[in-house]
């Protein structure tokens, strides 16, 4: 019996040591005094005090002080990190993407002459951080085998040549970087482009396929035709939306039975790419019967306002769908496609009465572009306009203001008296109505004659929980059940504290329980966390941006901004990789369960709850 008892106890032991390690081995790296006063220096963007760090004796906090001057972008902190003289590999890769981040073209000499090392891992980074600072003049800086990527972040700035567009070339087989470089760059085709592209667009891989397909736009149409009618058939509905896209070079007449088939397609994204193209095409010619037919409501829509350009007729078709919708984003639709007739009136009936907020922003917005097809008729929109501001709906707000300061609309000369506005803008909050506020200052600036603004700055107004932040785990698990289905990610709380720990306190408050995915982009977003519903919502405080070394993946989930250290409660997943945001838009989770209910996500789907796993 006694000897039981010492083995219960010696197992109890073990198992308490086992569980000890577990907790420590979760734990994020915060509970270090260090870790946690860099992060909070790079947080209040506190550079004087981040240097010091940088000549630490230990890698690990030289590694985060060098990844922290990645988001706080002091540009006075250039020299300070090219000096940076480590044999740490990370630390001297987080060095090379904070100099990239300064998006000045100092950063070059550093790039390119300093002691970064020459690893491959290192030579990658530094292509990459080269492309965001080049010169035309510096681009035979770029080794001819070297990184695709590099040559895919100067041809987002427009900073590219013959040589720089055959390195992609070289490398459009296997390297994503190299097909976003066409899909997104203003390259000049050649027979050798053009022959590299329709080859690539059959590629293994469909995030290449994807990103080809959209270049297939930019060269000669007939010769790209047959190529993006093989990849409107593609297996992958990603692809599908890039052939959509890659259609509006085609003339009319060869495109449309292709267009026809993407409207008839089984996934609503690529029906909705479909539509949103061809509404833009000038020589598409109306097929009354593809607004009456659309499966998808949002479709259905964006063809209908199609057709009420050219012709009045179907007025009274969507007014009926209208009045017999219960969904505030058809709704909204609906009075946008309506903005291409003449039914000023009726939209800000709506607008008056409508208590959802999406159809308040969208009645404001569609009122103004009548306004705008028909400037010399100002005058008869200065009450209308008038009754929106003083209703006070932020998001109904911007469009009038950026009519107001439209000197082809005369609004100069019809508004003398601002007192509307000034009251308006008396009673916004900032930062929570820093969207608002912007370019409602801007319209009063503009009608007093004064000089435009001083750009506002969004100051800092919200520490980081470090209490909340030390309960989060290294690898904390959120679930989030949809209308669709669930969705399981995890948060990145090492590489941006500040966004994880206002997402866990949101999750924690049932914030986000109810709310809409306001914003869906084919093959590109889904977007939610909107306390209004159509994208204007936020809170009374914002946060900072944080930006890694991390890149945008299919599934990965970044705070939606208006614009750096203005993030708040909206958050998004990319449908694929996405480049673009890379280093401009903070990563704080990725999917790990659920891609496939993310595709099917749809404007007007909802949150039914958001949790920690485990309850943490």
């Amino acid at each position: 019996m006694r000897r039981s008892c010492i083995i219960a106890l010696i197992v109890c032991a073990a198992c308490a040591d086992k569980e000890a390690s577990q907790s420590t081995t979760s734990r994020n790296h915060f509970a270090d005094d260090n870790f946690r006063k860099i992060a909070d220096l790079q947080d209040r963007r506190k550079t004087d005090s981040l240097v010091s760090f940088l000549y630490s004796d230990k890698d690990e906090y030289r590694r985060a002080a060098a990844l922290a001057f990645g988001s706080v972008q002091d540009t006075s902190a250039i020299d300070t990190l090219g000096r940076v003289a480590t044999p740490d590999l990370e630390t001297r890769l987080n060095v090379a993407f904070a100099l990239g981040q300064m998006y000045k073209p100092t950063s070059m000499k550093w790039l390119q002459y300093g002691e970064l090392g020459d690893e491959p891992e290192v030579q990658h980074e530094i292509m990459e951080a080269m492309g965001k600072v080049i010169t035309k003049d510096e681009l035979s800086a770029f080794p001819s085998d070297g990184d695709a990527w590099g040559v895919y972040r100067a041809g987002l700035r427009g900073v590219l040549d013959g040589i720089t567009t055959n390195l992609a070339l070289s490398k459009l087989d296997s390297s994503l970087g190299a097909a976003h470089f066409f899909a997104r760059s203003a390259f000049k085709s050649t027979p050798e482009v053009e022959k590299g592209l329709i080859a690539a667009a059959t590629n293994a891989d469909p995030e290449i396929r994807m990103a080809v397909v959209s270049a297939l736009a930019k060269i000669d149409p007939p010769a790209a035709l047959p190529a993006v009618t093989k990849a409107a058939e593609d297996t992958d509905y990603r692809v599908r939306v890039s052939a959509a896209r890659a259609l509006r070079t085609q003339p009319w007449e060869k495109a449309k039975p292709v267009f026809e088939k993407l409207l008839n397609d089984e996934n609503a994204h690529v029906n909705v790419a479909a539509a949103e193209v061809i509404i833009n095409l000038t020589g598409a010619v109306p097929v009354e019967s593809w607004a009456s037919s659309a499966k998808n409501w949002r479709t259905q829509a964006t063809l209908y306002e199609w057709l009420l350009k050219k012709s009045p007729s179907p007025v009274e078709e969507v007014k009926a769908l209208y009045s017999q919708s219960k969904n505030p984003y058809q709704k909204a639709a609906l009075l946008n496609a309506l903005s291409q007739t003449d039914n000023a009136d009726f939209i800000f009936q709506e607008f008056q009465s409508a208590k959802e907020k999406v159809i308040k922003s969208t009645a404001a917005s569609a009122i103004v572009r009548i306004n705008r097809r028909t400037p010399k008729e100002s005058s008869k929109f200065v009450e209308i306009y008038k009754h929106i501001i003083i209703d006070g709906d932020q998001g109904a707000i911007i469009p009038v203001c950026d009519a107001f300061q439209d000197s082809t609309l005369g609004f100069k000369k019809l508004i003398t008296d601002v007192f509307f506005l000034e009251t308006a803008k008396s009673k916004l909050s900032l930062p929570r109505d820093y969207e608002t506020y912007v370019p409602l200052d801007q319209a009063l600036s503009y009608l007093k004659g004064l000089p435009e603004p001083e750009p506002l700055k969004n100051e800092f107004n919200h520490p980081i929980d470090w209490k909340l932040a030390a309960t989060i785990d290294r690898d904390q698990k959120v679930v989030i059940e949809t209308s669709k289905g669930k969705i399981i990610m995890q948060l990145f709380i090492e590489e941006a504290p500040g966004s994880v720990v206002n997402f866990v306190k949101l999750v924690n408050d049932k914030y986000f329980d109810g709310k809409f995915f306001h914003r869906v982009v084919p093959n590109f977003v889904i977007q939610t966390g909107c306390s209004r519903g159509d994208g204007f919502g936020s809170e009374d405080y914002s946060i900072r941006s944080e930006f890694s070394r991390r890149k945008y993946k299919t599934g990965s989930v970044g705070m939606a901004s208006a614009g750096k250290d203005t993030e708040g409660t909206q958050w998004f997943i990319t449908h694929s990789p996405t480049p673009h945001l890379d280093g401009k838009y903070t990563i704080f989770a990725e999917v790990i369960e659920g891609m496939d209910v993310v595709h099917k996500i749809e404007v007007g789907d909802q949150i039914v709850s958001a949790r920690l796993v485990n309850g943490k």
